[in-house]
């Protein structure tokens, strides 16, 4: 998986859907450059997709903006 495989799965979510994935899941999914920085390319693919995300001590969550 990549990044993109990440703003992709998180693209294809149905209208009102949420997502719940590990941290470590997800940054082991980013690109190696992003692994560093993987907190705030999560908070930017939620702000795209028009999403919250929350970070919790060992999920993220992506939920629909009310």
């Amino acid at each position: 998986m990549s990044t993109a495989d990440l703003q992709g799965t998180l693209n294809a979510l149905g209208e009102g859907k949420s997502w719940t994935i590990s941290r470590d899941d997800f940054r082991n999914a980013c690109d190696p450059d992003d692994k560093v920085v993987y907190l705030t390319i999560a908070r930017r693919m939620a702000h795209a997709r028009k999403y919250y995300v929350t970070i919790n001590e060992d999920s993220l969550v992506f939920e629909p903006r009310p």
